[in-house]
């Protein structure tokens, strides 16, 4: 009998070892079914848009044996897994299917991230878990958000944003972990390799990257300095990662891809149109303080009557701009301002590129007030964001339907192979059909009213994070925290620098941008959030032990 009992010791002990990490992977699985019974009554047809050609036409011409051919100013990145995808599949249903396999597969990279992060604590099992249970929240939100869902499942390159962007971060705080935490140095040198990578990535994948590229590789340098690693160790990673994008993400665009003159053309026009209410400002100061009788001030207020014209179009037309005040798409793509202005610069790509990038560093530096006024108004989405940015079910899925089978034509395709001109009409009479059989996305009462309580609590979170921060930093009993800290500020820097990336160059009013956001952006805030109650708990924890031990030695007797 006390044999028995002997056995039986260990094996409880071992079950409730085993359980937090079992409780684990049950909820990852629950996450996975979410994501699945979201996405279940779509249709496999990528959606569409007037940008999709650009996108698509590089894959269908290296398909046709025609190269590689940019389109619209596009990098190359996302068209080359739309060629892989449609080269493995033959057909665009194939790239619903990828993309939808990378969107699971994002959902358990969130995971593993926030698993990661979770990991730089020093926790008891079952208090891990709790912490590891609160990383749910933001995956779910993901998993069953319909613009989310909707993204995925779009011929873009923010379709496959997520998986680039939470590897990335999974690498990052990995890389943490195994430099400062745990050092290990094949671990470290890999996980450094994979934070460059995949960061490079997403720039590529998005140029609104740019500042998150920068805040999120810098870990990586930062831990070239100091102890723990050997330095062959510590520049062994961030070689490797130079030498993988060199070869992968560098080389094929310089090797294969065929450039268009859009673009040298695409970031200057954006930039004019973008910034054209300033830039108008700059222009008619430059032209009162040349002479009457100079020529170039004659051309110069010919284009400025002809920029006010289209300005007072653009700020009346219907438009989504709601902080920028009028609508750029028009002043670029149906007005005639643009080519007056690549006249007016030399009637040359290069001349226009170099011009218009002038002229915006230029009105940023005569109007500093006016440019920090239009940055600052634009991150106000980020800092006082919409319920829409973590959650939004609202889509006109007839509007998407009529968008989708009007992104491109057959005549455009007609000098291609009869087998990419086959998968195209294919597509697009499945595109057709769409408006027959519109997609009804599951509206969750639940993740409405989640996302209203994120913009309430989104400002008193960063506030107390901050503070937490801090108090972190320079208390020395809160040491083992600082490297938590140092993971949530960079899960946090993430979108926070992706925002900062647009509202310089262009403007968040387009929804597309700040949901693609929102969903790093609601993940870090839970990590923000669960730092500040562990720091809280740090302090709490003594005042409530005096308060609860009465009660423990009263009803929770010890034996004699």
């Amino acid at each position: 009998m006390n044999r028995e009992n002997k056995q039986a010791k260990p094996s409880l002990a071992g079950l409730a070892k085993a359980a937090p990490a079992g409780i684990e992977w049950l909820v990852l699985a629950y996450l996975l079914f979410c994501a699945w019974q979201a996405r279940a009554p779509l249709a496999p047809v990528p959606f569409g848009d007037p940008d999709t050609w650009g996108y698509i036409n590089p894959a269908l011409s290296w398909l046709s044996g025609e190269g590689f051919q940019q389109t619209n100013g596009r990098d190359w990145l996302y068209p080359g897994l739309v060629t892989v995808f449609l080269k493995t599949t033959g057909s665009f249903a194939g790239v619903f299917y990828w993309q939808k396999a990378l969107g699971y597969i994002a959902i358990i990279l969130m995971a593993v991230t926030w698993r990661i992060w979770v990991s730089l604590f020093d926790f008891s099992p079952w208090v891990r878990l709790v912490v590891t249970l609160a990383g749910a929240f933001p995956i779910w939100m993901q998993a069953v958000n319909p613009q989310l869902i909707f993204l995925e499942s779009a011929l873009r390159p923010e379709s496959v944003m997520q998986f680039f962007g939470y590897a990335q971060l999974a690498c990052l705080l990995a890389y943490c972990r195994f430099r400062w935490k745990r050092p290990n140095e094949l671990l470290a040198i890999t996980t450094a390799a994979g934070v460059l990578f995949f960061a490079f990535a997403c720039l590529l994948l998005k140029p609104s990257w740019l500042f998150a590229f920068l805040a999120t590789v810098a870990p990586v340098f930062v831990g070239l300095f100091g102890n723990g690693l050997s330095l062959r160790a510590r520049v062994a990673g961030p070689l490797l990662g130079m030498v993988l994008c060199a070869v992968f993400l560098w080389l094929p665009a310089h090797l294969w891809f065929i450039q268009d003159k859009r673009s040298l053309t695409f970031l200057p026009s954006t930039l004019f149109t973008i910034h054209s209410r300033l830039i108008e400002k700059k222009l008619t100061a430059d032209a009162a303080a040349m002479p009457d009788g100079d020529p170039e001030k004659a051309r110069l207020e010919a284009l400025l009557t002809e920029l006010r014209s289209e300005m007072h179009i653009a700020e009346t037309i219907q438009h989504n701009y709601e902080k920028l005040g009028f609508n750029p798409d028009y002043l670029f793509y149906r007005s005639h301002i643009m080519i007056s202005l690549y006249n007016y610069a030399g009637a040359d790509p290069e001349k226009f590129r170099s011009f218009c990038i002038r002229l915006y560093l230029a009105t940023a530096l005569s109007n500093p007030v006016g440019m920090t006024n239009k940055v600052l108004t634009q991150m106000s989405h980020v800092l006082l964001p919409a319920g829409s940015t973590f959650y939004r079910a609202d889509l006109v899925w007839k509007k998407v339907a009529n968008s989708t089978k009007n992104c491109f034509g057959m005549d455009v395709v007609s000098g291609y192979t009869p087998q990419v001109q086959e998968m195209c009409r294919v597509y697009l009479d499945q595109a057709a059909s769409l408006t027959d059989h519109l997609p009804e996305l599951h509206r969750s009462k639940v993740g409405r009213n989640c996302s209203k309580l994120v913009t309430r609590l989104n400002i008193p979170t960063m506030v107390l994070f901050i503070a937490a921060f801090v108090l972190v930093l320079n208390r020395q009993p809160l040491a083992p925290y600082r490297l938590a800290a140092w993971g949530a500020m960079i899960l946090f820097a993430a979108p926070l620098a992706n925002a900062l990336t647009v509202s310089l160059v262009h403007a968040l009013d387009i929804q597309r941008y700040r949901i693609s956001l929102g969903g790093f952006l609601l993940f870090a805030l839970t990590a923000m959030a669960v730092f500040v109650l562990v720091v809280a708990a740090h302090y709490l924890r003594p005042v409530a032990w005096k308060y609860l031990q009465p009660l423990v030695k009263r009803y929770l007797p010890t034996r004699s």
